[in-house]
């Protein structure tokens, strides 16, 4: 059987992955400059065709397993 291929990733995870602070992508994401799609009330994941085309091009295997892993901790 195979195994499905996420398409979404979390908002902090591509932070953490493009070295820039989460509050700004989600500053970006509000002002609907950032394409994002909006998870009940408070979540918000960015589809991983939008970020391909951020980085300008494909995504590898361990790009994406990077991006849709277990969420980073936020800090105390």
């Amino acid at each position: 059987m195979k195994s499905l291929k996420p398409l979404t990733c979390n908002i902090r995870q591509l932070a953490q992955k493009l070295g820039c602070s989460a509050e700004s992508l989600y500053d970006l994401a509000r002002k609907g400059q950032l394409a994002s799609i909006r998870l009940g009330k408070r979540r918000r994941v960015i589809a991983l065709r939008v970020v391909e085309e951020l980085l300008g091009g494909p995504l590898s295997a361990e790009d994406i397993a990077e991006l849709t892993g277990p969420l980073p901790r936020k800090p105390r």
